[in-house]
């Protein structure tokens, strides 16, 4: 926590308080204060992205499907076999036997087709005004087919392959699991730059298999 004349969670360069130690926590780890030098692996092919200030920001890259050189499911698929390849030397925050591939661990492209025409044929036949995601019985309703589609396509309802090796708490996406296991939160008893090492050897491990031109990190 950060103290300055009397007050908590204050940002003396900014001069800025926050409402609590997480939220300062957050603005110190931010662009504001962290320089941007973490370039996508594809960058020198052509990717549009900003330069990242850390290894989850690269991450949330793939995530959000941000680069034209590899899908967030592509990464996922290559992550899974990487690791599932390592044997006895698997990484800690990637659950081996979580197969992205799997119709029962995750929704998969056929099944995006299946519950959007499904919902077409409630919207057509009268019987739903909204277009809802009934996947397992999420019950999410949307305006028009493609935000259903978007919703379906999104990690909402994708494998929860990826972990926090301290409290064991479960994420569909690398991401999220990265900046979980960044913000080091009390009862996760991990150590934070031993894990983001693994992150970051495990995106040069994938890029690299996507495209061998991708660069190390």
């Amino acid at each position: 926590m950060t103290y300055h004349n009397g007050r908590d969670n204050y940002c003396q360069e900014c001069d800025r308080s926050f409402i609590n130690g997480n939220a300062l926590k957050q603005h110190q780890n931010s662009s504001t204060h962290r320089p941007r030098n973490i370039k996508c692996p594809f960058k020198h092919l052509g990717c549009k992205s900003k330069d990242f200030i850390s290894i989850a920001a690269l991450a949330r890259h793939f995530d959000a499907n941000g680069c034209t050189f590899i899908t967030r499911r592509q990464f996922n698929k290559i992550a899974y076999d990487l690791n599932r390849a390592r044997d006895l030397n698997q990484y800690s925050f990637i659950e081996p036997d979580v197969d992205p591939r799997n119709r029962k661990m995750g929704i998969t492209k056929y099944l995006v087709h299946f519950y959007t025409m499904g919902a077409a044929h409630k919207v057509t036949n009268g019987e739903d005004d909204f277009w809802t995601c009934t996947y397992k019985g999420c019950g999410a309703k949307f305006t028009d087919k493609h935000r259903l589609k978007a919703h379906l396509k999104s990690p909402k309802h994708e494998a929860l392959m990826y972990r926090c090796p301290g409290c064991d708490k479960h994420f569909p996406n690398l991401g999220s699991a990265s900046s979980h296991i960044t913000e080091d939160l009390q009862g996760c008893d991990l150590d934070v730059e031993a894990e983001m090492r693994q992150v970051r050897e495990l995106i040069t491990a994938v890029t690299h298999k996507q495209d061998s031109r991708a660069r190390s990190l």
